[in-house]
């Protein structure tokens, strides 16, 4: 098996703590979920690639024995890999042919040799240019894949892969209205396409523009019956939808139901993804049950013990009130008897919360000061 530098692949450092890795492994896998339902071959290739190794990655590096394996013989594997890459760019054949390879098996390094030979081979030709920019996303080099997508569109002016790769570009580089705007120029030039359009509902949803970002989505999955990427991006943006009305803690690196408000809206949103039907990717049907099993515990009572104090303190309150009542109220004994009913409800449902309450109500305590200023209130 090729030794793959997992490092590189979710662009950390060597020495990154869990939280990075975690954090690295979701932004990288989201990227390329969406590449997997790119019209362009060569795009979904490289996609599927990569996600299987982030999937080996995420095994490897969130595995402490594993990672110390793995770590030990980093600097002798990368090594041999370089040397591997340099014989290899020394024997091709049709560079162009070798670029397309390359890239589709994920080896971006030598995808990024061969393509740029390409292109000074394929001057006129924009699937070279377009090829080569696409190569450049993935090595980062963002101002060179903008270079090559308008070398492309000289001679492919109303490709709509190029404005999707325009769109690409603006994404990587977290400018997301104008990744919005080329995507959307794309699904002009091509609105057959529900690539396209899943992709503007991200931009928009990058942009915090929820609720524009889900009823566009919620339009493509009427226009598109059938097609399992407007499927799954539906149900991507409503769990991140989910994530995002959430509080967070101070970090924002997690995310928990902490009002009656935020547990209605992921009971409603799950109930959307399931009127989508049968979720057949395993790992999204798996991001869907933990959510699901998350709002049921925000919304179910639990129990804990208040401690000895606090019933001791219920118990004194309870007989201190009993006493001023029966003060005010000595010369009449029907009042007095309904004041005592009253304070014993009121002591008892505020004992009740204290000794069962919801599981949004405890993240909120845990969750302290940032739970009342995050998400929806």
């Amino acid at each position: 098996m090729a030794f793959v530098n997992y490092y590189e692949l979710l662009n950390i450092q060597q020495t990154a703590d869990e939280e990075t890795i975690r954090q690295a492994i979701r932004t990288t896998r989201k990227r390329f979920r969406q590449l997997e339902g790119s019209p362009d071959l060569d795009q979904r290739s490289m996609a599927e690639k990569k996600i299987a190794q982030i999937a080996e990655a995420e095994k490897t590096l969130l595995d402490a024995a594993a990672r110390q394996q793995y770590d030990a013989g980093f600097s002798q594997q990368a090594a041999a890999a370089q040397q591997a890459a340099a014989a290899q760019q020394a024997t091709t054949g049709d560079l162009l042919d070798d670029a397309r390879q390359y890239y589709r098996n994920g080896d971006i390094r030598n995808a990024m040799y061969a393509a740029k030979e390409a292109t000074q081979v394929h001057r006129e030709d924009p699937d070279a240019w377009y090829l080569r920019a696409n190569i450049d996303v993935e090595a980062g080099d963002y101002g060179d894949a903008n270079f090559s997508v308008n070398q492309a569109l000289k001679f492919a002016p109303d490709a709509p892969k190029l404005y999707g790769l325009l769109g690409e570009i603006a994404d990587a580089e977290k400018r997301y209205g104008d990744a919005e705007q080329s995507f959307r120029k794309a699904a002009d030039l091509d609105p057959q396409n529900g690539y396209y359009v899943g992709r503007i509902a991200w931009a928009l949803m990058d942009q915090r523009k929820n609720d524009d970002s889900l009823n566009l989505i919620r339009q493509a999955s009427k226009s598109f019956p059938g097609d399992e990427y407007v499927k799954r991006t539906h149900i991507n943006l409503l769990l991140t939808d989910i994530s995002w009305k959430q509080s967070n803690n101070a970090d924002a690196t997690v995310f928990f139901y902490s009002n009656p408000k935020q547990v209605q809206l992921g009971k409603d949103r799950l109930l959307e993804i399931d009127s989508l039907g049968a979720i057949n990717d395993p790992e999204l049907k798996a991001n869907v049950e933990k959510e699901r099993a998350s709002v049921m515990a925000a919304a179910a009572r639990k129990f804990r013990w208040p401690g000895v104090g606090y019933l001791a303190g219920r118990v004194v309150l309870w007989f201190v009130i009993f006493f001023i009542i029966g003060l005010v109220f000595s010369r009449s004994e029907g009042v007095a008897m309904l004041g005592i009913l009253v304070e014993t409800g009121v002591i008892g449902y505020f004992a009740y919360i204290k000794m069962f309450p919801y599981g949004w109500m405890v993240n909120k305590e845990l969750g302290g000061e940032a739970s009342t200023k995050t998400g929806l209130q």
